[in-house]
Parts: C-alpha cells; sequence; structure tokens
C-alpha cells in the first residue's frame, strides 16, 4: 500500500513537471509569435508611411511642374502678347541695333 502511495505521487509529480514544461512551451511559443506579428505590422507600416511619402513627393513634383508650365506659358504669352502690340504700334524707323536700351535685341 505504501509502495503504491509513493508510485502515485511520483506520477503526480512528473504530471506536475510535464505540465510546468508545457506551460513554459506555450508561454515561449506565445511571446514569440507576439514578437513576430509586432515586427511584421512595423515593417508594414513603415512599407506604408515610405509609399505615402512617395506619393505625397509625386504630388508636389507633379504641382511645382505644373505650376511652372504655367508660368512659362504665361511668360510667353506676354512676350508674344509685347513683340505684337509693339509691332502694330507705327515706328517712324525700325532701330538698326535691336532697340537699343529698350531691351530686345540680340538675345
Amino acid at each position: 500500500e505504501r509502495r503504491e502511495r509513493d508510485r502515485r505521487r511520483e506520477k503526480e509529480k512528473e504530471r506536475e513537471r510535464r505540465d510546468r514544461h508545457d506551460r513554459k512551451d506555450r508561454d515561449h511559443r506565445h511571446d514569440r509569435d507576439r514578437d513576430r506579428d509586432r515586427e511584421r505590422d512595423r515593417d508594414r507600416d513603415d512599407r506604408e508611411r515610405r509609399d505615402r511619402d512617395r506619393d505625397r513627393d509625386e504630388r508636389e513634383r507633379r504641382h511645382r511642374d505644373d505650376r511652372d508650365r504655367d508660368r512659362d506659358r504665361e511668360r510667353d504669352r506676354d512676350r508674344d502678347r509685347g513683340r505684337r502690340d509693339s509691332s502694330s504700334l507705327p515706328l517712324a524707323e525700325p532701330p538698326l541695333d535691336g532697340g537699343g536700351s529698350g531691351g530686345g535685341g540680340s538675345r
């Protein structure tokens, strides 16, 4: 009877040891999975941030290009209008030096 009791006690101890071990394994796995998920989320966030920054830079560049093109177009139109206006004015004699101090002339 005592031997039986000792054997049961040994089995119980063994079971507790196994349970403790399993719990540790499970906790370890859980921590590892959590860390992996956290890293995956961080990588995804970094990728999304990079994409957003790239899109924003692209939009700003396009906006700058459009603005510059509009400015150049406006400048050319004003220059053309200026040339047309001056050419429609009756000139006594066209200046031979290309306009003198009035600008213009050879570029």
